[in-house]
């Protein structure tokens, strides 16, 4: 309430093992939520990891509405808990591994999403830059925009 009042969103992620890990327990959330500024930041990584593919990703999103305050454009690829060399690491950035993420993008598209997109990956060991400096980090991150934009520009 006191959030509320001063016009802070609080956005819960789901995050794998924890109680708001699935699709039934977002939507658990979201439909018995005590206030509107309590919302959802969604991580495609954990739900993959449960089983939810792309089209399973578009229709809860669909189901959420305008619920999303922040969208991880963040796949599984091959996991973010065990170091591996960065060709593996880089699969959970959007365009690189096999999530297809037209079904996702249709539907924020759908909705009118217009909270913030996070384009999101782990390295590990935590902590460390997704590429050895801020030059090449910012040409993948930005390559992975790209990507987005142009399934944008196509549904």
């Amino acid at each position: 309430e006191i959030a509320g009042e001063n016009g802070v969103t609080v956005a819960v992620e789901n995050h794998a093992n924890n109680l708001i890990d699935s699709a039934d327990s977002i939507k658990w959330l979201m439909e018995f939520r005590s206030a509107e500024n309590m919302q959802i930041a969604l991580a495609p990584y954990h739900l993959e990891s449960l089983g939810v593919d792309a089209k399973g990703f578009g229709k809860l999103i669909e189901q959420l509405g305008n619920t999303i305050a922040i969208y991880y454009a963040w796949q599984h690829g091959m996991g973010c808990m065990t170091k591996l060399p960065k060709k593996q690491e880089l699969l959970q950035m959007p365009g690189r591994g096999d999530l297809d993420f037209t079904p996702t993008i249709a539907a924020l598209k759908k909705i009118r999403f217009r909270g913030f997109t996070e384009i999101f990956m782990h390295p590990v060991p935590r902590g460390i830059p997704i590429l050895p400096t801020a030059g090449e980090t910012t040409a993948e991150i930005n390559r992975a925009r790209t990507h987005l934009e142009g399934i944008l520009k196509n549904v």
